[in-house]
């Protein structure tokens, strides 16, 4: 029997998938990220070391395993620096690749500035990660290039057509961005980098071979359940990626039987909202409030302002949101496929106690994990 844990935010992002992820692992798990990409920044603590991951799972610094499924989006040049860091701190990570996950190039990332600096006040409030980017990239290449095959020209052919201005002129200084002297040489060099230190997993038999070795799964969403298109409608601020039970579903159904694996579906929040850039906080109201209203003495050593996103915000949980959000792990949890124990977790619970989630949680009979530091959760 095969353990398997699916950590998934249910609102925003921000709420401590990290810390709930790395709390669960242990030094002989896999991590496995679904979906998502480069754009992800989970946090973790782990004897008295802090840690930000885009690449890596969370409990990496436990010695987990990562697994990159083919609907995770890696960026060679990030993973790289982020592997290096690692590896300086006396920490050599293990990670496989399935053949087929889509690769993000700083092409991209440069698209994806200059598009969200072309719409102004009308700014999607992107990471500047440029994943939305290379989804699109990647379908309008797809007869020239299968799977993932990188090639150079075509992607400088498309993003030259792309980011013309409304004249129809494609600016200077994206001209001298495309045709840099060093761009293909650089972008070469990451990619064999990267390939060249990771397992690639080539097919479904080799996949299924690895998951079954492996005792514990630990599945990492990259977003909150809010951000995903089908729980918010907010198209413009939302992120191309399903998360919950859709992809760690999909990889189950294929690699197990019902009756091989012990499904926990764990989900994030705050005991308070928080949201990253541009739309409305909350789902049936706007709940948004200063972050004095929540907790004057909060600190979030994490989530410091930035240039593409803006300051952290934040919003008050009330009765009616709290019972949507307890609602949305009974539905989301729901599978056909497997038997599956929902769970809630609510984090910063020393910074903020929220009686509406407890009471939630309880009329939906969840089992209820709480947090009242950055390392450690425990059943209630």
């Amino acid at each position: 029997m095969t353990d398997v844990k699916i950590v998934t935010g249910l609102n925003y992002g921000d709420e401590s998938k990290g810390l709930v992820a790395n709390a669960v692992s242990t030094p002989t798990c896999l991590n496995i990220l679904p979906s998502n990409s480069c754009q992800r920044a989970h946090t973790v603590v782990e004897n008295g070391v802090r840690k930000v991951f885009r690449h890596f799972g969370s409990g990496t610094l436990k010695g987990a395993a990562t697994y990159f499924t083919d609907k995770f989006l890696v960026n060679p040049a990030m993973f790289r620096q982020e592997w290096e860091e690692l590896v300086a701190t006396g920490i050599t990570p293990k990670v496989y690749v399935r053949l087929g996950a889509i690769c993000v190039t700083p092409i991209d990332m440069f698209a994806n500035v200059n598009v969200e600096e072309r719409r102004g006040e009308e700014s999607h409030s992107s990471t500047g990660c440029g994943v939305w980017e290379t989804i699109c990239r990647h379908k309008a290449l797809a007869l020239k290039f299968s799977q993932g095959i990188y090639a150079f020209k075509d992607i400088v052919a498309y993003y030259e057509d792309v980011l013309k201005d409304e004249n129809g002129v494609l600016p200077e200084n994206v001209k001298e961005f495309l045709h840099g002297d060093c761009l293909k040489d650089n972008i070469d060099e990451d990619f064999v980098w990267f390939y060249e230190h990771v397992t690639l997993i080539k097919d479904q038999w080799e996949e299924t071979q690895l998951l079954h070795s492996y005792p514990l799964l630990v599945f990492e969403n990259g977003q909150g359940l809010l951000l995903d298109d089908r729980y918010s409608r907010d198209i413009n601020h939302n992120t191309p990626a399903y998360v919950g039970m859709t992809e760690a579903e999909r990889i189950l159904y294929k690699n197990f039987l019902r009756k091989e694996v012990n499904v926990e579906a764990l989900y994030v929040t705050r005991p308070y909202y928080t949201r990253h850039g541009k739309g409305q906080i909350g789902l049936w109201s706007n709940c948004e409030c200063d972050k004095d209203d929540i907790n004057p003495l909060m600190f979030d050593a994490t989530n410091v302002p930035n240039p593409n996103q803006g300051t952290l915000r934040y919003g008050k949980i009330d009765e009616l949101e709290a019972k949507a959000i307890a609602a949305r792990v009974v539905n989301d949890s729901i599978s056909p496929l497997f038997d599956v124990t929902a769970s809630m977790v609510i984090t910063h619970c020393n910074e903020y106690i929220n009686d509406y989630l407890f009471a939630a949680a309880d009329n939906q009979n969840l089992n209820l994990y709480v947090s009242y530091d950055e390392t450690n959760i425990r059943k209630v």
